[in-house]
């Protein structure tokens, strides 16, 4: 219980909104530049068929999404390609 409770403790203190790091400007621009950058490859990667299947097999394979949502998801797909 007493390291529970050291957890508890340590993880409020993470988490607290005081305890945020001090950014400068050129230190947020550049986290944002990074962010964007990522979501961008994110973004183009989802777009490629491919790679898109890919990603969704392994959510599926990996019970991430359950079997049998995937599959209306499929069947949905494949009749609006008509």
């Amino acid at each position: 219980m007493d390291n529970y409770q050291n957890y508890k403790t340590w993880l409020e203190g993470v988490n607290a909104v005081g305890n945020q790091p001090k950014q400068t400007e050129q230190e947020k621009e550049a986290q944002l530049q990074s962010d964007m950058r990522i979501k961008g490859y994110i973004t183009s990667a989802l777009d490629d068929s491919v790679l898109s299947k890919m990603i969704g097999l392994s959510l599926i394979s990996n019970g991430i999404i359950p079997e049998g949502l995937a599959k209306l998801y499929f069947i949905n797909r494949f009749m609006e390609k008509k």
